[in-house]
């Protein structure tokens, strides 16, 4: 797969278009939508940066042609993060930090559930 296809790939598994993902990445919309007309050659390491952020994917995923192979779909609990990750975007500073002292104290808990459990 080529850049393109993992780009519409992953824009197909978050069920949006360009102009959505121009939105939630800060990448304008011309250089997302020159992408497919003028080609992406020249991408920047930023824009890049942004789409493996946001996606939660490697940039050698997006930019290795051969990556398709080593790694053919996103695993399931990238979906997850994903959408963890728009939440949080929309949460205070103070907030976030109240999720992620939460998420710590969850994931502590549950260790020691397992821990206990035969």
């Amino acid at each position: 797969m080529n850049f393109l296809e993992k780009l519409d790939f992953l824009l197909k598994q978050k069920n949006m278009n360009k102009l959505q993902l121009s939105k939630a990445t800060g990448i304008p919309y011309t250089t997302i939508d020159s992408f497919y007309k003028k080609g992406y050659d020249n991408i920047k390491l930023s824009t890049l940066l942004k789409l493996s952020n946001y996606f939660q994917c490697t940039l050698d995923y997006l930019v290795d042609d051969d990556a398709a192979k080593k790694e053919t779909e996103i695993p399931e609990n990238t979906k997850i993060l994903a959408e963890l990750y728009e939440v949080a975007q929309t949460l205070s500073e103070k907030e976030q930090l109240y999720l992620l002292d939460t998420i710590k104290s969850l994931k502590k808990l549950l260790n020691e559930k397992d821990k206990h459990t035969p």
